[in-house]
């Protein structure tokens, strides 16, 4: 194989295999916002930061306690976390997907049983 053909070979394959990196930061956008309902409470913030890495802030706005956001991970269309809830120490494991570009959906698994909350952008 000549050279040419080994430049272009590569490019491919490099083009192809980032992709998805590039598809995902598009993703990421779609979720930045703050974000709140009237099922709950609790208001959620999602912003990059200066690095550009996806960031989550959440609070309950009744008693201003801040729920710390353990660990943050984009898989697929969906974020994934694990919270927790100072007062009491309860971890939550919540998966957050875009509904539409107003409408976020909040599914909560916990012990007991599983909640969707679906938390609207506000401006």
């Amino acid at each position: 194989m000549n050279i040419k053909m080994k430049l272009l070979l590569v490019t491919v394959i490099l083009c192809i295999t980032s992709l998805p990196a590039f598809s995902q930061k598009g993703l990421n956008k779609n979720f930045i916002g703050y974000w709140a309902s009237d099922a709950t409470s609790t208001r959620t913030v999602i912003f990059k930061d200066k690095e550009d890495i996806l960031q989550m802030v959440k609070w309950d706005s009744s008693d201003g306690e801040e729920i710390e956001v353990n660990e943050m991970q984009v898989v697929g269309a969906s974020i994934k976390t694990k919270e927790t809830t100072r007062s009491t120490n309860w971890v939550i494991e919540c998966t957050y997907t875009i509904v539409d570009k107003n409408k976020l959906k909040c599914v909560i698994v916990r012990e007991d049983n599983t909640t969707t909350i679906f938390l609207n952008r506000r401006k």
